[in-house]
């Protein structure tokens, strides 16, 4: 099969090199996903990230098809897959950041919200809460699984996204980074220096539009590790011991 510049040298392999790194930077995920997600082997993904080898044109087509970029921009010398904003959109997202960040504490947090197709369950999602240069940045992760036939994991969401405040509430806005990257709002209400567990409502994506619901965001104990907050991603029942009284009360939209 005819590959994309089998007549060039070995500087258009490090060209593709080098943008499919900055794509998985970019990305965010691991490149274990990454591979899993193009149905591409490892091996062979890791030979052209050591520029050792040219994807063929089926799986050039394969690796812009995932990133959304042209095929031709992998191989482009200095590719950068930025994101044009319109002018007209430029302020609205200035004044969306123009104030100082909320000074709520970065760490990891739960997020409960009840299922809507059982309200017997509830979903349990993890948020990591970090500064992101002078905002405050977030991630969620919801549903985490275990690939059936190998030692590796992945999440249904990971929201990315930045946290704002106006008028004590905290908005957590996002997109999800996982297909169907559709965007998502969470509100909790907050009172400076309460982090402990705040309610508020979660915008949830269903197929016939999304719904509104009740939602809790607690702190996770401080000596909870990440990759054991990661495991609890998950649907737990509703008198799980994890789903504490006072998270039971605020999802059945009773005041503390």
């Amino acid at each position: 099969m005819r590959r994309f510049g089998e007549r060039a040298n070995l500087t258009l392999k490090e060209v593709v090199a080098d943008n499919l790194r900055r794509l998985c930077e970019n990305d965010g995920r691991s490149i274990a996903y990454i591979c899993k997600a193009m149905r591409i082997s490892r091996s062979q993904f890791d030979r052209y990230l050591s520029a050792e080898n040219l994807p063929t044109e089926g799986t050039a087509k394969t690796i812009a098809n995932f990133f959304r970029i042209a095929e031709v921009d992998l191989f482009q010398v200095g590719f950068r897959a930025n994101v044009n904003i319109p002018t007209e959109f430029e302020e609205g997202l200035r004044n969306l950041t123009h104030l100082p960040a909320p000074r709520f504490r970065s760490g990891i947090y739960f997020q409960f919200y009840k299922l809507l197709s059982d309200l017997s369950q509830v979903m349990c999602s993890i948020v990591i809460v970090k500064p992101l240069g002078d905002n405050l940045g977030f991630v969620r992760l919801t549903s985490y699984s275990k690939y059936r036939y190998s030692s590796g994991a992945y999440f249904r969401g990971r929201h990315s996204g930045l946290i704002v405040e106006r008028h004590k509430w905290l908005y957590f806005s996002a997109v999800n980074m996982v297909p169907e990257y559709e965007p998502s709002l969470v509100m909790f209400r907050w009172i400076m220096g309460d982090e402990d567990i705040l309610p508020g409502k979660a915008s949830v994506a269903t197929e016939k539009g999304p719904v509104v619901i009740d939602a809790v965001l607690k702190r996770a104990p401080a000596d909870l590790s990440l990759r054991s907050a990661v495991k609890m991603a998950r649907i737990f029942p509703g008198d799980a011991p994890i789903i504490t009284e006072d998270v039971r009360r605020l999802l059945e939209g009773s005041p503390l």
